[in-house]
């Protein structure tokens, strides 16, 4: 008698448990689904992009605001173009700078938006009029061994 009750709870947690879960996969579907109904889209040009991706987030004072939806070369300037969508609730203003960050130390590129203080606020299909690219480890590195070495010659 006791196996078979312990038996039937068990059952009910496991079939709590799939329920919650369903629940949280179909609110997260929804959520997505309409959060791709309320936003902007927006253009910003990098000449080095390392890092970011589809999916990477657009962040303004740390706060995730939106995402890049699609990143493509410029043909004819050999930039990267950067599609972003931006949540319908957040207005940029025009002269805002984009710039990509790392996310901690060593963590996810992310692009994050500095506002300017126009009262000018972008549109769908507008582009970034300033904007500052990723400078890798590498780079920084390889300047400071560079520089290291031009004192050491001429002294």
């Amino acid at each position: 008698m006791r196996k078979s009750v312990l038996d039937v709870l068990v059952g009910l947690a496991v079939i709590i448990v799939a329920t919650i879960f369903v629940a949280f996969v179909y609110h997260n579907s929804v959520s997505n689904y309409q959060s791709q109904r309320e936003t902007y889209k927006i253009k910003v040009k990098f000449q080095d992009i390392m890092g970011i991706i589809e999916g990477s987030d657009v962040t303004i004072a740390g706060i995730k605001v939106g995402n890049v939806s699609k990143v493509r070369l410029d043909p004819d300037t050999y930039e990267a173009l950067v599609f972003l969508e931006i949540s319908q609730k957040v207005k940029i203003p025009v002269d805002s700078k984009a710039s990509i960050i790392t996310s901690g130390l060593v963590g996810n590129k992310l692009i994050s938006v500095d506002p300017g203080p126009s009262e000018t606020f972008m549109k769908d299909g507008d582009q970034f009029l300033y904007s500052t690219s990723t400078l890798s480890l590498e780079a920084l590195i390889g300047k400071f061994i560079y520089s290291m070495g031009n004192k050491s010659s001429t002294q």
